[in-house]
């Protein structure tokens, strides 16, 4: 009987033994709410509207949590010489159920870390900001330059065209005086000043007179000349 009795005790010995040496395994996330504030400033001429989203795909959101945790440290006792930082921030916030797990702020520019808290950031990777993106469920965390026009010289033909330049380009315009009266030539800009005129014209045979503008700072203009009409936005690729 006590050998029996001696046997059990060690049974649960080695069963509770068992138990205490088997790790638990961390919590993961079941759910990630995403939200980006709209731009404080345009980004390649346009502002950055506020996104806001829930993923509630289980093992996607695990896949980013467990990505954004093996990203490299960053020592932040150093000086890193970074590009300029646009203030594009995708706030991460990680759910187990309804309780959060983890917050964490990607930056799309500048240098582009994870700040998972105030003393610990990561490098992102341009595997992570696919996998983040892919997740998310848009194109890329930044939008990508606008596809800049390569024609500068412009006819009645081009009415109703928008046209896209960068700071210091050039175009011109050539209409028929008889229909379009250059002193009925009008341009509206927002901020006042994002065209110049250009006073060296190149010469058009009448009843032609020709229009020569420079991108000075970005912004948007409308040139209307009676029903002709050239919707013009000018961007900083340097934003």
């Amino acid at each position: 009987m006590k050998i029996k009795q001696l046997g059990l005790v060690l049974l649960l010995g080695l069963l509770l033994v068992a138990c205490a040496g088997t790790p638990q395994q961390p919590e993961q996330p079941t759910a990630l709410h995403v939200l980006r504030p709209a731009s404080q400033s345009p980004i390649f001429g346009q502002p950055l509207p506020r996104l806001e989203r829930t993923i509630t795909n289980a093992n996607a959101v695990q896949h980013l949590y467990v990505a954004a945790l093996a990203l490299p440290v960053v020592d932040q006792g150093k000086t890193y010489n970074c590009p300029v930082d646009l203030g594009v921030v995708y706030q991460l916030d990680f759910l187990a159920g309804s309780s959060m797990l983890q917050h964490m702020d990607v930056q799309a520019s500048g240098c582009g870390w994870v700040h998972l808290s105030a003393t610990d950031a990561r490098w992102t990777t341009a595997a992570f900001t696919r996998l983040l993106a892919n997740t998310i469920g848009i194109p890329s965390l930044f939008p990508a330059p606008p596809q800049l026009t390569q024609q500068y010289e412009f006819t009645e033909q081009d009415s109703g065209r928008t046209v896209t330049y960068t700071v210091t380009s050039r175009f011109g315009i050539s209409l028929n005086q008889q229909k379009y009266p250059k002193k009925n030539m009008q341009i509206s800009c927002t901020p006042p000043g994002t065209l110049g005129s250009v006073s060296n014209l190149p010469y058009v045979a009448p009843p032609l007179y020709a229009v020569r503008y420079e991108a000075v700072q970005p912004g948007l203009c409308t040139i209307k000349n009676g029903t002709f009409l050239l919707t013009v936005r000018i961007i900083s690729l340097n934003e």
